[in-house]
């Protein structure tokens, strides 16, 4: 069981906060109240009430966790000592879990060994890999709110990002909750990369892949949203992919020798924003607050200099693919 199912079926039973916390985690039921104190503080008031709650002890891996349960006067009844029994059982679990897809992404783990997982891990599969780039300074508050965001399997902090494996059937409107719920509560952004669906225990590694070219991707292309699906980002996968004696040649052939004269800042917002909203004019128009007209014009007056015809599809097919390899060269610079 899931140690956030443990708490909620714990709250129901005692109808008191409780907070989980090693000197790297801490995860609270339910999550809309703080808790303050420190785990210098907890380590000197083991079996005690102190501040309001009760502080116990228990392990996982030779890891020490406290469990803090909101009360007036410290006691260790049966209901208490069945509570930290499943506590204990679920976080044995989750370290577990976490072990094997550690030892996966870091090659410590054989293809054979694997095999013996499949059955133990099957709720893997049909998941979705995610991985959350985090500022590190609040790593326990990102930590919280990916747990109350999305549907969890298991979330690992590795290599200064948060792995997250999810069976949420609306992944990209929960990374995008789940993103929002990063920016209006602790106001900082993140990135966060859908790396793919989980067939195999095997394909753990290759998704995990997925989600690093994702974050290499809209760093190389400067791109400005928040969550990324890397099956959706193929025109970008391909541009990476293509040799540089063929990204000069576009350029050179669709840009650089047409129209980068014409290319100001009113023109390049002008094309961004065109872009942005998926050809369309109108929207285009409000984006960047001028007239129809004037956009009109705009887009006349950028077919003069370079023979582009924006409202052809053919036509704006290749300058999508020549503006993102400029993009990328003046990212590199």
């Amino acid at each position: 069981m899931k140690l956030q199912e443990t708490l909620s079926k714990t709250y129901s039973i005692i109808n008191r906060n409780i907070v989980v916390l090693s000197n790297t985690e801490k995860v609270v039921f339910p999550h809309n109240f703080k808790f303050n104190i420190q785990f210098s503080e907890l380590a000197a008031n083991i079996d005690k009430n102190y501040l309001g709650y009760n502080i116990y002890r228990v392990q996982s891996n030779q890891k020490e966790f406290f469990v803090c349960i909101q009360s007036n006067k410290y006691n260790l009844n049966q209901t208490t000592q069945l509570i930290l029994y499943m506590i204990e059982a679920s976080l044995t679990e989750a370290s577990t879990s976490n072990k094997l897809l550690q030892s996966i992404l870091d090659n410590r783990i054989s293809k054979q060994e694997m095999l013996s997982f499949h059955e133990e891990f099957s709720n893997w599969l049909g998941c979705y890999l995610i991985l959350v780039d985090y500022s590190y300074e609040q790593k326990e508050e990102i930590n919280e709110i990916i747990m109350h965001s999305l549907d969890l399997q298991l979330i690992l902090d590795y290599k200064g990002s948060f792995l997250v494996i999810s069976n949420d059937e609306n992944i990209e409107e929960a990374c995008n909750n789940l993103a929002e719920n990063i920016l209006s509560d602790l106001f900082i952004e993140c990135t966060v990369a859908i790396g793919g669906i989980i067939e195999s225990i095997e394909n753990l590694k290759s998704i995990y892949i997925n989600c690093l070219q994702t974050l290499d991707l809209k760093k190389k292309y400067n791109l400005s949203n928040y969550v990324f699906n890397y099956e959706k980002m193929i025109i970008y996968r391909i541009i990476s992919d293509m040799s540089t004696e063929l990204k000069k040649d576009i350029l050179n052939n669709v840009l650089d020798l047409k129209g980068s004269d014409i290319i100001d800042e009113e023109m390049e917002a002008t094309i961004e924003a065109f872009f942005k909203n998926n050809l369309n004019f109108t929207d285009t128009a409000k984006n960047i607050f001028i007239h129809r007209n004037t956009l009109l014009y705009r887009i006349d007056k950028f077919q003069k200099h370079t023979g582009l015809d924006l409202k052809k599809f053919e036509d704006n097919w290749l300058l999508k693919l020549a503006w993102l390899i400029r993009q990328e060269n003046n990212n590199e610079k």
